[in-house]
Formats: C-alpha cells, structure tokens, sequence
C-alpha cells in the first residue's frame, strides 16, 4: 500500500503543441531493428509473406538482392502511368462535359502529383520502420481503391469523385510505390547505389511511355470509367507479386566493403566471413598482408587522416534540411520536377 504521508505528483498536463510536437518527433523517430531468428529464416528465400504474425515461406528459390532489380524496376513501371495522364484529359472532359477543352480533368493529375510529393517526403519514416514490403503493399491496396472511386465517379460524371480517387488516393499510393523499392535498393547495392537506383526509376519512364500508348485501345475496348477498373487491377496484382520479393537486408549485411548506409567496413573482417584467404598462402601474399604500407602507417599515426567518414559530419534531421546542400539539391530537383511536368 502507499505511504499516505507521501503525496503523489501529477505531471502537469501536456499543451496542444506539446502533443503535436511529441507526435512529430515519434513519427520521425526510427528505432533500432531488432530481427527474429524466425525472419531470418525465411527471408533466404525468394517467396515468402508476413501474415497473422507468421512467415508464411515456399522454399523453392534461395533470394538473391538482383532479384530486386527487376522488382523494383515493375514497381516503378506500374506507378510510372501517373505521367501518361495527358491522354486521358480528352476523353475524360468529353465524358462529363461533352467538352473535351474544357480543361477540367487536368486537375486530377495535378492533385495526384502534389499528394504524390508530400506523401514520398511524410512517409518516409513509416516505410523504414515496416521496411518496402509494407510501404509496397498499402500503396497498392490505395492505387485500387482509388481506381474503384474513379471508376464509380465517371459512370457518374462526377469530376470531384475523380480528384478524390485518383488525386488524393492514387497519389498517395504512387508515393509509397515510388519510395519503398528505392529505399531497398540502396541498402542492397551500397556498391551500385547510383546504377541501382537509376535502373529502378528508369522503370518509371518506361511506364510511362508504355501506359500512355495502352490507355486509349483499353478505352476503346471497355470505356472510359471501366479503364481504370482495369489498369487498377491489373497493376495492383504486378505490385503485389513484386512486394514479396521486397524487404531490408540485416544490419549486418555488407558487400564490396561496404554496409548497407554506404559506411566502409573493415575488408580483413569481411574476407574472413566470407572464408577467403584462409587457406594457404603464398609468401608474397603473405608479405603483402602482413607489411603495412605507407598509407597504412599514415592512418595508424592519424586515424581520421584517410577515413572519408570521418568528415561526414552528423546532422539531425532539422540540421539537414536547413544545410545549403540539402536546399541546393531541393531546388534542382524542383526545377527537374516543373520541366518534367
């Protein structure tokens, strides 16, 4: 029982802004990882799902990270009609205005690519603490559920029920979409960042070329409504299957030298996990091992004198957006994104 004699303090009550802080900096707060032997497992294969708190795993292919290569480069190719909207302008006014200059339809591709930003810059740390699996999959599942209200919006004529569902719901699930396999491929392939990524977003030009000549013969085929019944369908199958092959690697995976943050790791320590040079030697290699060279001696004088890390210099994350590099580097993107537009 409690001391009576001892009075119990009440913290004091917590502000509006004190909880909408303290709700920020949760949201942008990434813990450690902590992996289950049970995950481990069954992540060396290829097909494997994370469902009612189990790993459900067909043991048929051992995964391998270049599989994600072309998982990714789908993903991209799927969310990549986001860029083909301009053919669908004319025949969506025409629909609900009997007007196809009218110029109303447009403005679903513009909401769709504002949501589209500000999901890819919000939700970011969601995606690394549920890892691009689950970033994939609920972006897909909002793609068609945004294609279902633009369907049902169209049959009838409503413009505003087409902004909804594929302005904010398409563009929120494109977001995710676009985000989550770059984010794996950049741990996979610290030694192929920039191929890696290229070959993925390249995906998303693709599509939008192919996605753009596929629109009108749907239309033709079925209507206009029916063809995002269609495209929402036939995407969201493509992204699920690619969402299997997706997840992080361990914290302790490296390659070529280097984690999956792009750190370098010690070479000695990463030959002797992989079994290399333990066998034996011959006395030139040995020599070469066991003799340091001068660059060698200069890092044991200083070691930060050749650690490129070591002139990182560690910023939270308020820091790095308010750095002239990371403003620099909004604006051309911003300038890239207003021409591609």
């Amino acid at each position: 029982m409690a001391d009576p004699s001892v009075q119990q303090v009440t913290p004091p009550a917590k502000s509006c802004g004190q909880k909408v802080q303290a709700t920020l900096v949760k949201h942008w707060t990434v813990p450690d990882k902590h992996r289950s032997e049970e995950q481990d497992a069954a992540e060396e294969y290829l097909l494997t799902v994370y469902l009612f708190k189990r790993y459900m795993t067909l043991p048929w292919i051992k995964f391998n990270r270049w599989y994600l290569f072309f998982a990714s480069f789908l993903v991209q190719f799927c969310i990549g009609s986001l860029y083909s909207w301009s053919v669908l302008n004319a025949p969506i006014d025409t629909l609900i205005y009997d007007d196809k200059t009218k110029g109303m339809a447009v403005n679903a591709f513009y909401i769709a690519v504002g949501v589209f930003g500000t999901s890819t810059a919000i939700m970011g740390p969601w995606i690394e603490r549920n890892g691009p699996r689950a970033g994939v999959l609920l972006g897909a599942t909002s793609f068609l559920i945004g294609c279902i209200i633009a369907c049902i919006s169209l049959h009838a004529e409503s413009i505003v029920g087409l902004y909804i569902g594929y302005g904010l719901f398409c563009g929120f699930g494109s977001g995710l979409c676009y985000i989550s396999p770059v984010s794996a491929l950049q741990k996979w392939f610290p030694d192929y960042r920039g191929a890696a990524a290229g070959f993925a977003v390249g995906g998303y030009g693709a599509g939008s070329v192919v996605w753009g000549k596929a629109y009108l013969p749907i239309i033709r085929a079925t209507s206009v409504p029916n063809m995002f019944l269609v495209i929402g369908c036939v995407m969201t199958f493509t992204l699920y299957c690619c969402a299997v092959c997706l997840r992080n690697p361990h914290h302790e995976f490296h390659v070529a030298g280097l984690n999956m943050h792009g750190e370098v790791v010690r070479e000695a320590e990463e030959s002797f996990q992989r079994g290399e040079k333990l066998s034996v030697m011959s006395a030139h290699e040995y020599e070469s091992i066991m003799t340091p060279n001068a660059k060698e001696m200069d890092a044991l004088v200083d070691p930060n004198a050749n650690n490129s890390n070591s002139q990182v210099k560690k910023l939270t994350l308020v820091q790095a957006i308010t750095s002239p590099d990371f403003i620099f580097l909004y604006i051309m993107f911003f300038g890239n994104q207003l021409y591609g537009l």
